[in-house]
């Protein structure tokens, strides 16, 4: 993979975890600036990929919004959201102040629902270049 679709990826994670709830100031309001950010970032992410030597072909057989259409799409179906959503602003800034241990899981969480979307694109565009055998 290319050091920038790494960077791409890496940055929006960064960026996802730091507009965690607590830091928005409000807790609710920071959950929807953590999802819009993600969602916002994934268009850069998708170009990176795409211009990735080796994931770049099959990525371009796939519709260019297939893949952050994926992110949002799991993002809001994701059980995680929706526990976080039913926490309140205290709850939601004791869990960002408690330490690393929430953050970490926030962003390997949210990394996972990524990559799903990342393998399933692959796997789509490579089905669709696939030469004869």
């Amino acid at each position: 993979m290319r050091i920038a679709a790494s960077l791409a990826l890496t940055t929006l994670l960064l960026a996802a975890s730091m507009a965690s709830p607590a830091r928005a100031g409000e807790g609710q309001e920071g959950i929807d600036l953590m999802l819009d950010t993600i969602t916002t970032g994934c268009a850069g992410m998708n170009t990176q990929f795409r211009q990735t030597p080796g994931l770049g072909g099959a990525l371009a057989s796939r519709p260019e919004n297939a893949l952050c259409d994926c992110v949002e799409k799991r993002l809001s179906a994701m059980p995680l959201v929706a526990d976080l959503r039913k926490l309140d602003d205290a709850k939601l800034e004791s869990l960002i102040s408690e330490g690393q241990t929430f953050k970490d899981y926030l962003v390997a969480k949210l990394s996972a629902t990524m990559f799903t979307c990342v393998t399933d694109e692959l796997n789509a565009g490579a089905d669709a270049i696939k030469p004869e055998m």
